[in-house]
């Protein structure tokens, strides 16, 4: 392994002063971040976190999070991120399959989630094959009081350095690893894009156990620019005014929602730059931000390239903003017979975990089969029209349900929407959609009506279902669940 300047550390010297973290409770420069860093990351190795250990992250977007995440880093272990929402059951199915030796979290109402396990700070798991080992992550920021020096680095940006899940919105999620130097180069191309500088603030918006959360945090560590955490429970819109950001990085649903918000008081004349992705964006949301003076780019990426493989540049021309964009200078696409974008880079993962090691997820010449469907322009811009494995024939006639979705989004009333198959005798199967409304009760005839103005009949959904209520959704919808939610509704078997 070799050994090399910490990337914070490396930050450090160049932004001092500069702010790193700005939250509720905490604000640290680009020195004392790197002191806490260094600190914990000595405490961590007083405990026994060694280089190449598994070190599960169970946390919120806090700042003591973001303090022993990279700490974890620093010490040379592999952070591995788990989603706060998930039940129980499956923190601990995934902290056996990553073989994780410890698990970091907070003390407080988040804990409830292993509350079930009985375990007081610093026990272990009883009958766990590796004996996982309980730290909270407020006990091991009050180190940074204590006189620890982080000793001797072991750092490799090479190494394995971070596990974070697949959405898992087509299939189960999978287990993905990344290397510091895969993170920073989609950072370093991302920034040379859209101009990141010291003294420009991005929201957090994201969750870091999601891959968009985390490259807003490299973004901002590589480019000495400041990491704002939003108040719990401050609105999107509130949280871009009362931070002066100039950053910032939504999902579709999150951009309507701002565009809905009342503007008539609000002012985003900070605002640079809103990437957003995640998701099938209408282009009628693009437009209608367009209008408003809203600075946003439409980006494509996944889990395994470390966030952004495309995304739009500024300056382009006004039927480019409606693109995902041209490749990231750490990223080369190409389109497959088949119509499936591939992908290879510096950004690409390392492969995928699963217990006995890491699978590469490329192939013998490095290209990544990214699952996706799209076209590319002659000058190199990208649109995705859906998901190689979510596509279903109903009466003989192909169906791509992220078509249906984008119909939906683009209607004022809905917020969210998912569309997925049901079995039919006479046609195979038939297109359903779940709806969220704005205004409370869903109007089949009326989002028939409004659907008939750009889809052929048979892409319309047969029934409109209401959100699925007290549903563990979470950041991406999970189109399988949404299956297996409208077979129950039809009483049709549920076929994975």
């Amino acid at each position: 392994m070799g050994s090399e300047a910490f990337f914070l550390s490396a930050s450090a010297d160049r932004f001092r002063n500069e702010p790193a973290v700005i939250s509720r409770d905490c604000n640290l420069t680009f020195s004392e971040l790197d002191l806490r860093v260094g600190r914990v990351a000595a405490r961590l190795k007083e405990i026994g976190v060694q280089s190449g250990m598994h070190v599960a992250l169970l946390t919120p977007n806090d700042w003591q999070s973001l303090v022993v995440m990279l700490s974890v880093l620093r010490s040379g272990a592999v952070a591995c991120f788990l989603n706060v929402r998930n039940p129980a059951a499956t923190i601990e199915s995934q902290l056996r399959a990553l073989n994780c030796e410890i698990l970091a979290c907070p003390s407080n109402a988040r804990r409830e989630k292993i509350a079930a396990f009985n375990l007081k700070n610093g026990e272990t798991f009883p009958n766990h094959d590796s004996g996982v080992q309980l730290l909270e992550t407020d006990d091991l920021v009050t180190c940074d009081n204590e006189p620890l020096t982080p000793g001797e680095s072991v750092w490799d940006s090479n190494a394995p350095a971070t596990i974070v899940f697949t959405s898992g919105s087509t299939h189960e999620p999978k287990a993905v690893v990344h290397s510091s130097a895969n993170h920073i180069a989609n950072a370093t191309a991302s920034n040379g894009l859209h101009a990141l500088v010291p003294g420009d603030r991005w929201l957090l918006s994201l969750p870091i156990y999601h891959v968009g959360g985390l490259g807003i945090l490299f973004r901002c560590l590589m480019a000495g620019a400041t990491i704002v955490l939003p108040v719990p429970g401050e609105s999107f819109a509130c949280a871009l005014e009362a931070h002066a950001i100039t950053h910032a990085s939504l999902v579709p649903t999150q951009l309507k929602r701002l565009l809905q918000e009342d503007k008539s008081s609000r002012k985003y004349d900070s605002l640079k730059c809103l990437l957003t992705g995640g998701g099938a964006t209408p282009d009628v949301l693009i437009e209608h931000a367009l209008d408003e003076g809203l600075p946003v780019y439409k980006t494509y990426g996944m889990t395994e390239t470390s966030s952004q493989v495309t995304t739009v540049d500024p300056g382009v021309c006004h039927d480019k903003r409606f693109t995902s964009g041209r490749a990231l200078p750490c990223s080369t696409i190409r389109i497959a017979t088949d119509g499936e974008l591939m992908i290879r880079g510096s950004s690409l993962c390392l492969g995928y975990f699963d217990g006995s090691g890491i699978h590469p997820v490329s192939d013998e010449q490095g290209w990544f089969a990214s699952g996706d469907i799209g076209q590319l322009s002659a000058d190199g811009y990208l649109s995705i029209t859906g998901r190689k494995d979510s596509c279903f024939i109903s009466g003989g006639e192909n169906i791509n349900p992220e078509e249906i979705e984008v119909a939906l989004l683009a209607l004022d009333q809905v917020s969210q929407a998912v569309a997925v198959p049901v079995d039919d005798k006479d046609f195979g199967q038939r297109p359903v959609a779940f709806v969220d409304s704005q205004h409370g009760d869903i109007d089949d005839a009326a989002l028939r009506a409004s659907l008939e103005r750009t889809l052929p009949r048979f892409k319309i959904p047969v029934c409109f279902h209401p959100w699925p209520e007290k549903k563990n959704i979470g950041f991406k919808a999970n189109r399988e669940d949404f299956k297996r939610f409208a077979a129950e509704l039809a009483g049709v078997v549920y076929h994975k």
